[in-house]
């Protein structure tokens, strides 16, 4: 027979927006109307009047290194590519004109006025770097001169007039012109940046120390003067002559673009333009500058008029400085919010693929005192919206050297007329230590954090009140606090603490439940409820647990290192899910990669499995427009992958590649290995109430959750399983449960109007046989002149077999007759009523 058709399934389209735009200058078409910026193999063409891009140029090929216009013909593009190829194009009708080859990788390329390339590659074997020219008419290449190896600055350009080739290494400045070379050493403070004059033999030098150096040199490359300027503070990283040459731009780390006049070195200052200069490009119209900013922004600045237009993609941020990355929805305006500046939050736009907003958070550190003191980093912890997007909540820290200098909670609220958020409350310090997890009720004002001062606490405000206040402070066992969430409906708080995850009433700051499934030296670090179910999803460093709320027990699990965790939330339509990355090793080529795995909750294995070429640290889920579908928010550094929900048959998952799911491997498995968790199976941590009625580690774990059948009928057993594993602190006094437990473990015997209660012991019984020897000799040692019956054996109270787990019955009138009596017999115990008496 054949196997069913596998029926429709969610496939998933995969999307990128975003990408850095500021590692190569900006390049100007001749009318002034374009500017061309480039990300991987991807040209933009965009608008210098609106800044919008009008489409996009996509090769096949690797990055692209650099962009020219093409000397011949003023609408073909030129952009040239690491692995040495040159594509040309029409740029205003999106069309590959011709693709070339050089044969082998490039660094930096530069184009005369006559077409010629000159090309800049490394060679590892010899040490050096190469400089040939390139025809691309002919395909003819040619070595011009080479330079050993040194540590390459990224400086390589050529004069207007394409007569003299200027290259920039760490200490050194290298000139070529007509076979001749000249190298000028320069060894006070690291060359940084330099800028042929369009119309004089001046080469402008920059360096670290904010300097630069005007050089005079001849034709036969001799230096005949020097001048130096100086205004920057810090390093100068951008140069830049006017068409004209009258005048050079500057910028530097500061943010400030100087002009400065040849004739009589008068300055002019541009400042505030929002983040260290990458790159300064002067329009074909000689007012027009494009500015790269190392925060991801083109700026359009009007040298005349002091106007400008900023273009602002995802800020990159540097990840050894975030503690936690911030990756969330705007649910009022369904946008991307992530960590931008150290100091601020960015909202990104993937319907557009801009940046519309960015919100400070705090105040930046000056440059001045990060100089001073550069162990001082900002970093914007947690970000928390309201349901409806009106209210935010956010906590920041400063830290230096892992010590926590000061750390704030604050409350936004959303100002229409601003279109931003605006202040409404700051508490200083609300914890001594390190918060943890900041989360939002989702239906009243009510936000709990959480921190390693092993506390959590609930923030509230009244539609009355004027400020946010603490309204509770929790705290369990003196714990470690490392995260909290709210259930989808408000009527539960989940609070990890430690190993153990606690279950609180909210509105009467009332204990629940108490979930112990991870072994006591795994700390939990992330616990979140799946809305629409009723799972809690628990994270360690080396595990994922999902626990069902309404049995309060393990439905499933995965040994693995997770990396990143997000659940879909109620305002995304669909049925439940969540989803996690992963880093895993392959068990086939033995290498470790990331993943990304589509749950749902009740299901072992994922919905479906993607392999990521990066490892991601936040995910989110995005409601797409007004439709039902939605995306997984992927974000890499200043790029952002979407998953989007597209009806197809599901491919094959890669999960079974990696891992058998009916395979249950042992808990000690590597970590970065990923295994299903047999969850009849839990890890109990061992205490001293285990110890003494079963329990803990190894075998005695396995004892507790084992069958233990009590009563002497053995078509009448009843099941005891794991009746003391729930903590301490939950468990009901024992004389509250005693009197219930002896009930229970003393099985009556229905007797006739003329008969007496008696318990029949079973004769095949082992352990009544083993034991009913020794019963009646201690009873005679007792009492000497004991007489026994066969009706008196038949009330002997067999001892429990330690040495098996089998409790065996006692009589019905044990609680109605003392020791002193019965014919002066002893009557024993079963072990575990002895233990609750004791």
């Amino acid at each position: 027979t054949k196997d069913p058709e596998r029926p429709m399934a969610a496939q998933w389209e995969r999307t990128t927006c975003g990408g850095l735009y500021v590692r190569r200058p900006i390049v100007f078409s001749k009318d002034s109307g374009y500017f061309f910026t480039s990300f991987l193999s991807v040209v933009r063409v965009c608008s210098t009047h609106t800044g919008e891009e009008i489409h996009s140029l996509v090769s096949k090929r690797s990055e692209i290194v650099d962009l020219h216009l093409n000397p011949s013909n003023s609408l073909q593009l030129y952009s040239t590519h690491s692995d040495g190829t040159i594509c040309l194009w029409d740029y205003e009708d999106r069309i590959l004109l011709s693709s070339t080859s050089m044969g082998r990788t490039v660094l930096n390329t530069a184009i005369s006025p006559q077409g010629l390339f000159y090309t800049l590659h490394k060679v590892e074997e010899q040490r050096v770097y190469n400089i040939d020219s390139y025809d691309i008419e002919t395909n003819f290449r040619k070595n011009l001169f080479n330079v050993e190896l040194e540590d390459y600055i990224g400086c390589f350009t050529l004069n207007q007039k394409g007569t003299t080739l200027a290259l920039l290494t760490d200490l050194n400045l290298h000139l070529y012109r007509s076979q001749k070379t000249a190298k000028f050493p320069q060894t006070e403070n690291p060359l940084s940046c330099l800028a042929f004059s369009p119309t004089e033999n001046i080469l402008a030098v920059g360096d670290s120390a904010g300097r630069i150096t005007l050089m005079w040199f001849s034709e036969e490359l001799e230096s005949l003067n020097t001048s130096t300027l100086h205004w920057h503070p810090f390093g100068v990283t951008a140069l830049h002559f006017m068409n004209d040459g009258a005048n050079l731009a500057s910028g530097g780390v500061e943010g400030v673009v100087v002009m400065w006049r040849m004739s009589g070195f008068e300055k002019k200052y541009y400042p505030r333009l929002g983040g260290a200069i990458n790159f300064i490009t002067v329009a074909p119209n000689n007012s027009t500058l494009g500015i790269c900013l190392r925060s991801n922004t083109t700026l359009l600045l009007e040298s005349t008029t002091y106007d400008s237009k900023k273009f602002c993609g995802i800020i990159p941020t540097n990840p050894d400085l975030v503690t936690t990355p911030v990756v969330e929805i705007d649910p009022s305006r369904n946008l991307v919010v992530m960590n931008g500046r150290p100091h601020s939050i960015q909202f990104f736009n993937c319907k557009i693929n801009r940046l519309v907003n960015e919100l400070d958070v705090t105040q930046p550190i000056p440059i001045s005192s990060a100089v001073e003191n550069p162990d001082l980093h900002i970093s914007i912890d947690f970000v928390a919206f309201s349901p409806n997007g009106d209210w935010l909540a956010t906590v920041d820290s400063v830290t230096s050297k892992e010590n926590i200098v000061e750390n704030n909670l604050k409350f936004w609220k959303y100002a229409p007329h601003l279109q931003n958020y605006r202040e409404y409350n700051r508490v200083n310090n609300p914890h001594s230590g390190l918060v943890t997890s900041l989360c939002y009720h989702p239906t009243t004002r009510l936000v709990v954090s959480s921190s390693v001062d092993k506390t959590f606490k609930i923030w509230g405000k009244g539609n009355k009140d004027l400020v946010w206040s603490c309204r509770s402070v929790g705290y369990y066992r003196n714990y470690e606090v490392m995260s909290s969430d709210f259930s989808s409906d408000g009527s539960l708080l989940a609070v990890s603490c430690r190993h153990l995850i606690t279950l609180w009433d909210p509105n009467l700051h009332s204990l629940h439940k108490v979930l112990s499934f991870f072994p006591a030296d795994e700390w939990i670090t992330k616990v979140a409820f799946v809305p629409k179910s009723a799972y809690l999803v628990g994270i360690s460093k080396k595990r994922l647990t999902v626990c069902d709320l309404l049995t309060c027990s393990v439905l499933w699990g995965y040994q693995t290192k997770v990396t990143a965790f997000v659940a879909k939330p109620l305002r995304v339509p669909g049925p439940p899910r969540f989803a996690i990355s992963i880093c895993a090793k392959d068990k086939k080529s033995k290498d470790e990669s990331n993943y990304l795995l589509l749950f749902d909750p009740e299901n072992l294995e994922p919905e479906n499995t993607w392999l990521l070429g990066h490892k991601t640290r936040g995910l989110a889920f995005l409601q797409e427009g007004d439709s039902d579908s939605y995306g997984i928010v992927v974000p890499h550094f200043t790029q952002l992958t979407i998953l989007s929900q597209k009806p197809s048959k599901l491919p094959p998952s890669l999960l079974t590649q990696l891992v058998t799911p009916s395979t249950i491997t042992s808990t000690n498995a590597p970590a970065n290995e990923i295994s299903p968790v047999n969850p009849n199976k839990v890890v109990t941590p061992s205490s001293n109430l285990l110890q003494v009625f079963g329990g803990g580690q190894g075998e005695k774990a396995s004892q507790v959750t084992s069958t233990t059948t009590i009563g002497a009928n053995s078509n009448k057993r009843v099941q005891v399983k794991g009746l003391f594993d729930a903590p301490s602190h939950v468990l009901p006094p024992l004389s509250s449960v005693y009197s219930a437990f002896m009930d229970n473990l003393l099985q009556k015997k229905s007797s006739g109007p003329n008969q007496t209660d008696k318990t029949v012991i079973d004769p095949t019984d082992p352990v009544v046989e083993k034991k009913k020897d020794s019963t009646i000799e201690e009873e005679r040692a007792i009492d000497p002149n004991l007489q026994t019956t066969e009706e008196d054996d038949q009330f002997t109270t067999p001892f429990l077999d330690t040495q098996t787990p089998k409790l065996t019955t006692t009589p019905p009138t044990i609680a109605s007759r003392p020791e002193s009596t019965s014919r002066g017999r002893k009557i024993v115990l079963p072990l575990v009523a002895q233990k609750f008496s004791k």
